[in-house]
């Protein structure tokens, strides 16, 4: 399958999760998704120019003086055009995941597991976070043993989504089952010429 065979593909099966997809229909398309993102983010920089954010910082010194500084940074991102385009194009991407993952055998929901790990991490540590804010409020002073284990918890669930997306690339750079699996026919059995 050539680059564009596999563009073509994933646009022409867009949501379909049906299935499996050899490993260059996959890797194609995150290619063609990646180049796609640079163009964008030069496209949208001679369009519209950086993204400039300006951020205050205060200071205080030991003798109780405070300074004020204002910095800027410049940051050069895909703007409007990446976020429709990656709008647009996250449906086919989960799908040809989800086929991929088919392909070598495993159900396609296993390509949703570092994101929820993710999604984990956030709203435990926005937890842990409201909470030693009230143990803050309420005893006057850190509860080290609350902030000790909201830290552990972030970092291991921080490592644990770090292996999980390790292992999903691995499993995606995988090859396929030979010959028909539960998900389906060998890809390359089931193409049609067009």
């Amino acid at each position: 399958m050539t680059f564009g065979e596999a563009v073509q593909t994933c646009f022409r099966r867009y949501a379909q999760f049906s299935g499996r997809a050899r490993r260059p229909e996959f890797w194609w398309f995150v290619l063609f998704l990646f180049l796609a993102g640079v163009v964008l983010t030069v496209v949208n920089s001679l369009l519209f120019g950086p993204t400039v954010s300006m951020r205050e910082v205060t200071t205080v010194a030991a003798d109780g003086t405070t300074t004020t500084d204002t910095t800027r940074a410049v940051s050069y991102d895909g703007g409007w055009l990446g976020l429709v385009f990656n709008l647009a194009t996250i449906v086919p991407l989960l799908a040809v995941t989800w086929r991929r993952l088919h392909d070598t055998g495993r159900a396609g929901w296993w390509a949703l597991v570092p994101s929820a790990i993710v999604l984990v991490t956030v709203v435990g540590g926005l937890a842990a976070t409201v909470g030693i804010g009230a143990a803050l409020g309420a005893v006057g002073e850190a509860d080290m043993a609350l902030l000790a284990g909201a830290g552990l918890f972030v970092l291991a669930a921080l490592l644990l989504s770090l292996a999980a997306w390790i292992w999903l690339v691995v499993v995606l750079a995988r090859a396929g089952m030979p010959g028909p699996n539960r998900f389906g026919p060998e890809p390359i059995d089931a193409e049609i010429p067009a």
